[in-house]
């Protein structure tokens, strides 16, 4: 009589809970609080026109300075756009704002959410490859431990 090693089955477990735990890592970050935030300010912010005070570029990343008056006080925005959606300083830019917390803010030239929409693409992809990953790897290890029980 055959005795199975007692590593298979914690190897498969190792594997299975490894795997669940990417899986749910990656579909945590498809709800990315930033798109919800900028979904938010775009479906009930304030419009208003602001002014373009500074561009700052790093690497493939550029950053634009935004200020903007609101409620009787003025106000200071920072957002990252594509290299497409670049405005000169001094220019005007269209502003959404929070009506009670206009510090939560965006500019809306150009896609504000690029970045993040993109990530989430990301995210979701590899969290939906995980999930497969593991369903196959559950099937492929059962199957292979059912032929060995039965060559036994």
């Amino acid at each position: 009589m055959k005795t199975t090693s007692p590593l298979l089955p914690i190897g498969l477990l190792t594997v299975m809970v490894v795997l669940a735990l990417a899986s749910l890592t990656f579909l945590y970050h498809m709800n990315d609080s930033r798109v919800q935030r900028y979904k938010a300010i775009e479906q009930n912010g304030v419009a208003t026109t602001g002014t373009v005070t500074n561009v700052t570029t790093y690497k493939s990343e550029t950053d634009l300075d935004y200020s903007f008056n609101a409620e009787g006080q003025s106000y200071n925005g920072v957002q990252s756009v594509n290299q497409n959606d670049v405005k000169p300083i001094n220019s005007r830019i269209a502003v959404r704002y929070l009506s009670g917390n206009p510090s939560q803010c965006l500019t809306m030239d150009g896609d504000p959410i690029a970045g993040a929409r993109q990530q989430r693409n990301f995210f979701k992809y590899v969290g939906i490859f995980l999930i497969f990953g593991y369903g196959l790897a559950v099937v492929l290890l059962t199957t292979g431990q059912k032929k060995r029980t039965a060559r036994a």
